[in-house]
């Protein structure tokens, strides 16, 4: 991330007014943004690392391939939708990605039955399918035309290091409690109100170019 935001732009960072913006000034003005990423992928790959592990005990092999591919056919449908869910429920969707997470990890902590793990990987898929797209849309919004070059690789770098800082809080909320195999479940619905509540405190930023 750091890398991305001193070395990349070979051009002038600027604002939407001309005045040329230092790299820590993007990232203050884009950190809605930014987090949301962060925090979406972070979520997701809670479960990409941990549930065929976690759920070997209850179901088989081919019950855990067949239900991590449904995620990913879920996250597409819903992806394709994603531009009539904005239009649509434009302030609604902001919350569809965290809501679900939690949902989802809540199922996932506490029932271990095929009914309840499909609903949860279903509103996974939902979480991932819509918290993508929006937070790239709404940055791309935010920036406009003439920065749209400068933020989209800083959101790009933000998916991946939700994907590598994931298991590093996993692991850290794993060694300071009890051994249970459902902690990053358990985690992750800490992590899901984080997200949630990231998401309504910068609202106001997010939702100030939805109609641009």
């Amino acid at each position: 991330m750091g890398l991305v935001v001193c070395y990349l732009p070979n051009e002038s960072l600027s604002s939407p007014q001309g005045r040329k913006t230092s790299p820590l000034v993007i990232m203050e003005e884009f950190h809605p943004f930014v987090t949301g990423m962060i925090l979406c992928m972070g979520l997701f790959f809670v479960f990409v690392s941990n549930f065929s592990i976690t759920e070997s005990a209850h179901f088989s092999t081919m019950h855990i391939t067949y239900l991590m591919m449904g995620v990913d056919v879920v996250a597409l449908v819903v992806g394709l939708c994603f531009g009539r869910l904005m239009k649509g429920f434009p302030r609604l969707v902001a919350y569809l990605s965290p809501m679900s997470y939690a949902f989802a990890f809540i199922l996932l902590a506490y029932t271990n039955s095929l009914a309840s793990t499909t609903t949860a990987l279903m509103l996974i898929g939902i979480a991932n399918g819509v918290g993508i797209p929006y937070m790239n849309t709404k940055a791309s919004l935010h920036a406009g035309r003439d920065r749209v070059n400068i933020i989209m690789p800083i959101m790009s770098a933000a998916l991946y290091l939700g994907q590598f800082i994931s298991p590093l809080l996993v692991g850290l909320f794993s060694n300071c409690f009890v051994h249970d195999p459902r902690t990053p479940y358990k985690t992750a619905i800490v992590f899901s109100l984080i997200y949630l509540l990231q998401v309504a405190v910068t609202k106001k930023s997010q939702f100030q170019f939805t109609h641009q």
